[in-house]
């Protein structure tokens, strides 16, 4: 008896730790992140935990706070995510998987921010650091009202947009009939990697100015 109780608690143990835990928002009493009515089977918290997975099925708010994700954050089809003065911090073992529409005012990406088709990510600033990837789909829209800084790998397959300034440190992949409109200065790194196809359309505005210095590598 005292070896099976053992074994059970030891593969509650391995379930909570090793498998982590899904929880639903459905705004049951309101539309705000952190009442805790809003959650099945409970609140996660502010800080998602590896192995936790999140899934935002009805539109939500926050303020006060940003989101920490070590786990997965899912927003569902046609759900809003608004925060007009706090964002999302994606670890390394971090995923912001968004298949409806972001608007906070900023990302911080370590992880991974999968952009999903005609999906909508709108920012003040996005900056994704050393060996982060972020990926936005065919007809998504990723759009920042001020700066957009690369340092990991981004693959652009639909519309981006920098309201000021675009730095790469890294990879940059324009994809095939893909758009980037850059209102600022767009600014390669030595040693960074910036393509595009003869497809990519170039959205009109006023003249783009890059700043290539002499021994980038880069690819036309």
């Amino acid at each position: 008896m005292k070896r099976s109780v053992i074994l059970t608690f030891l593969g509650c143990i391995l379930y909570t730790y090793g498998f982590g835990t899904d929880y639903f928002f459905q705004a049951v009493e309101d539309h705000l992140y952190e009442n805790p009515a809003n959650w099945l089977p409970a609140y996660p918290g502010t800080k998602i935990k590896v192995g936790d997975q999140v899934l935002l099925m009805e539109d939500v708010n926050f303020v006060g706070f940003d989101i920490e994700v070590k786990g997965v954050v899912e927003v569902g089809l046609g759900v809003t995510v608004i925060s007009g003065e706090n964002g999302f911090v994606i670890a390394e073992t971090g995923t912001l998987d968004n298949a409806g529409e972001v608007l906070v005012k900023d990302i911080k990406n370590y992880g991974r921010v999968h952009n999903r088709i005609a999906a909508r990510i709108h920012l003040f600033t996005f900056h994704a650091f050393k060996g982060a990837f972020t990926h936005n789909s065919k007809s998504a829209y990723f759009i920042t009202l001020s700066d957009l800084e690369n340092q990991g790998r981004f693959d652009n397959y639909g519309t981006c947009k920098a309201g000021n300034d675009f730095r790469n440190h890294a990879i940059f992949h324009q994809i095939k009939y893909s758009n980037l409109d850059v209102r600022g200065t767009i600014f390669l790194a030595p040693g960074s990697v910036f393509t595009h196809s003869p497809e990519t359309v170039a959205v009109p505005g006023k003249p783009k100015r890059f700043l290539i210095p002499e021994k980038l590598s880069e690819k036309f």
